[in-house]
């Protein structure tokens, strides 16, 4: 068996594979009460501030908030530092074109009511519901945030976070990763490694 057509077929695994791995979003950067939109998407928040591009976008609905700011009743301070994200107007939607596998994990604080996030196998909250969390009040004025994680089986591309609106916040939203390049590259290079040591001891 010869090593040269499994290393190259190991590199074209390598090419095919999805490049998404694990992100935390953690809204650090955004401007206070500005719209997330493709912040994270390689594009820019509704105040056209620059973020980076995790391939990772928010519906209009997803608005930035500073803790510290000065305008809020009380202020607040978020697990990440200073911002989280909340949703004062309409369900808020994430949206990974390349899809996710694994989990989900954030923090979250809700002052009142019951909050249902779900992550769908579909982009917009769309298809199969992949994973549920029922939030509960856990703080009276955002002064508690909680860390919740669920993992999944198959491929995620969207999470809906619920419609208690602007009665919680979130922070730190971690999206579990697809197998890495490297990761694929070594799986391949020893299997082929196997292959070799059983050939040559049929030979012997």
């Amino acid at each position: 068996m010869k090593l040269i057509p499994i290393i190259a077929a190991a590199v074209s695994l390598c090419a095919a594979a999805p490049a998404f791995s694990a992100v935390t979003l953690d809204f650090e950067g955004t401007t206070s009460f500005s719209s997330i939109d493709n912040f994270y998407n390689g594009g820019t928040d509704g105040a056209g501030v620059s973020g980076v591009n995790y391939g990772v976008a928010f519906s209009g609905s997803a608005l930035a908030l500073d803790g510290s700011d000065s305008t809020l009743a009380t202020p607040f301070t978020a697990p990440s530092g200073t911002h989280v994200f909340f949703a004062p107007d309409a369900p808020a939607v994430l949206n990974v074109a390349s899809g996710f596998t694994t989990g989900l994990v954030f923090a979250y604080s809700s002052i009142v009511g019951t909050t249902e996030v779900k992550v769908f196998d579909g982009l917009n909250a769309t298809g199969a519901t992949l994973a549920t969390f029922m939030l509960g009040a856990n703080s009276s004025a955002f002064e508690l945030f909680s860390s919740v994680s669920k993992g999944f089986a198959g491929t995620a591309y969207s999470v809906s976070f619920g419609d208690n609106l602007g009665n919680i916040a979130y922070d730190n939203v971690t999206i579990g990763a697809v197998p890495e390049p490297g990761s694929v590259l070594l799986m391949a290079l020893g299997l082929a490694l196997v292959g070799v040591v059983a050939r040559r001891q049929r030979q012997d």
